[in-house]
């Protein structure tokens, strides 16, 4: 007895939807005859699909244009998204910053910010100063996404008794973990360095810091100098005191 199937196979076997011939007759496989044209809807909507590249779990647009929109094939953000979101992104993409114009720099003062002196202050009066630095971090992230890093390199020359100069480098490092501290004050580092003015030996410093973000390093940097204490000018006939005898 033959039967009668009306589909789009030409084997024993499932085709693939690229071949769908319509109006195919076959009995067990083997094509015996051509019925009137008819559509074999099934088969010819797997062959949009396929010519789409759409996985038949996906909606498809009804307008045949490919995948209904998803967060998969669309980066926008809807409107509640950006609300909901929208602040924190902006906020982590400037990422670790000062938290306003006095956030970074040396001011006057041994433990906290008495007076901001600015990033690049010249040599110092006598006292006592530090370089310290309040962070803008942003709220996104898990612990250790940013850090700082503060390097300071000072040159400095002393004078011997015999008047012959002396030459050294000192340098100070310091690398911290950040986090977000609220929406009212910042991350708070001081002091980064202290700083003594006079110091021994008159010393030229710079200093850097470096926030480490995931965007990539943002560096600040600045500057100060201190003179030699007087003591050590003395010594080295600058501000030697001059004796005056009783009479001539």
């Amino acid at each position: 007895m033959w039967w009668l199937l009306v589909g789009c196979t030409t084997g024993p076997g499932p085709q693939a939807p690229s071949a769908c011939p319509d109006g195919v007759v076959g009995v067990e496989g083997h094509v015996v005859a051509r019925a009137p044209l008819r559509r074999d809807r099934r088969c010819h909507r797997d062959q949009k699909r396929a010519a789409h590249g759409d996985d038949p779990g996906i909606p498809v647009d009804p307008g045949g244009a490919g995948p209904a929109s998803t967060p998969l094939h669309d980066a926008r953000m809807a409107a509640w998204e950006e609300a909901l979101v929208g602040p924190l992104l902006a906020d982590a993409r400037q990422g670790v910053r000062p938290w306003d114009d006095r956030g970074m720099g040396i001011c006057l003062g041994s433990r906290a910010c008495e007076a901001f002196l600015g990033s690049e202050v010249g040599e110092l009066p006598a006292g006592e100063y530090i370089v310290r630095a309040e962070l803008r971090v942003p709220e996104l992230g898990a612990p250790g996404t940013w850090s700082v890093a503060y390097r300071s390199t000072c040159e400095i020359v002393t004078i011997d008794k015999d008047g012959s100069q002396k030459r050294r480098s000192e340098s100070v490092s310091l690398d911290q973990v950040v986090g977000f501290s609220g929406p009212t004050e910042g991350w708070r580092i001081e002091p980064l360095q202290r700083i003594q003015s006079p110091s021994n030996g008159a010393a030229k410093c710079t200093w850097t810091l470096e926030a480490r973000q995931p965007s990539g390093p943002r560096l600040w940097s600045g500057s100060w100098e201190t003179p030699a204490a007087a003591a050590e000018r003395s010594e080295s006939g600058a501000a030697r005191p001059t004796k005056r005898g009783s009479g001539s």
